[in-house]
């Protein structure tokens, strides 16, 4: 059995693994989940929006223009995804099923 134990954050190095970017971000509110097309992001944030799948690659990415966004999720395929939202003072961040 292994344990692993964190002394520091210097310990700690945050970067990509498979594509996929650190979970670090804050949460983010995305509803209905699961959704087999539209999702709402519970947000009144501007900023890139990004989706990508549990392999890392990226399916989805464009600018928010506005408050509260809808996304359409139904070209996409059955499975999980990753939702990012980066504004320009934070990242947030959901992980979606898709039906």
């Amino acid at each position: 059995e292994y344990k692993l134990e964190v002394r520091s954050e210097a310990d700690v190095t945050m970067g990509q693994v498979n594509g996929i970017t650190s979970h670090a971000g804050q949460f983010l509110k995305a509803y209905p989940n699961p959704t087999s097309d539209f999702v709402r992001l519970g947000t009144n944030e501007i900023g890139v929006l990004t989706v990508v799948d549990m392999t890392g690659r990226l399916v989805l990415q464009h600018n928010t223009l506005e408050a509260f966004p809808t996304i359409d999720l139904s070209a996409l395929q059955t499975g999980c995804y990753i939702i990012s939202l980066e504004t320009s003072s934070a990242q947030y961040q959901s992980t979606i099923q898709k039906l």
